[in-house]
């Protein structure tokens, strides 16, 4: 009886083991979610830029303005001081006139060279997209155009990109504040100058023709 006993127990003991585990909840295992990221709505494009460089320029034509400006001044002291003066030396209005012109040569320069260079205007026009680029962006980088066209429908903004022997521009067309055109253009600034002067857009005078007399 007393081997009966341990011999029942080790029968016994993985069928409690089996009814012990299967009345425990089992977990049913997953692999872990992983978040699905909403694709973010399109962030408005950012400015073209922030117009920092036509600021620039145009302080720089202001200065080389102020530059010019200031060379009659300094001139006008030079002889001032000739004048003035009991010997009347020419030193001084020799000096005045010297730093008088080069503050007008040196401001001619200045005023002329602020205008950005090309390749400004290429990576500005690289930058625009036609259906994003709204007039607003364009203002804060280029400010004012040129030259303004409105219609009902459109807006046609024009801006001078160079001048010399070529005259180079780009015009903008925006329909409800939104860009939808650039174009390119350029033309030779002797054909400006000429369609300026007025005997070229004068009309031609054409002599009044009279009739010759009945003959006799």
């Amino acid at each position: 009886m007393s081997c009966r006993k341990p011999a029942v127990l080790l029968l016994l003991f993985p069928l409690g083991l089996a009814a012990q585990t299967s009345s425990r909840p089992v977990a049913v295992g997953s692999s872990p979610r992983v978040p699905i990221l909403a694709p973010a709505p399109d962030a408005r494009q950012a400015a073209v830029c922030d117009g920092s460089a036509i600021r620039g320029a145009r302080h720089q034509a202001y200065f080389g303005l102020a530059m010019m400006g200031a060379s009659l001044p300094v001139s006008l002291v030079g002889m001032y001081k000739t004048v003035h003066s009991p010997t009347h030396p020419e030193g001084p209005v020799a000096t005045g006139v010297a730093m008088g012109a080069a503050l007008a040569i040196g401001g001619y320069f200045v005023a002329a060279t602020s205008r950005p260079g090309e390749s400004f205007w290429d990576g500005v026009i690289a930058r625009m997209k036609t259906g994003q680029t709204r007039s607003a962006d364009v203002r804060t980088c280029l400010d004012r155009p040129s030259a303004r066209v409105q219609s009902d429908s459109l807006d046609e903004w024009t801006y001078i990109t160079s001048q010399g022997r070529w005259i180079k521009s780009v015009k903008l067309t925006f329909r409800d504040s939104v860009l939808v055109g650039i174009k390119r253009a350029e033309v030779a600034a002797a054909l400006v100058e000429r369609r300026s002067d007025p005997a070229a857009i004068m009309a031609p005078v054409i002599p009044p023709v009279i009739p010759s007399p009945p003959e006799r």
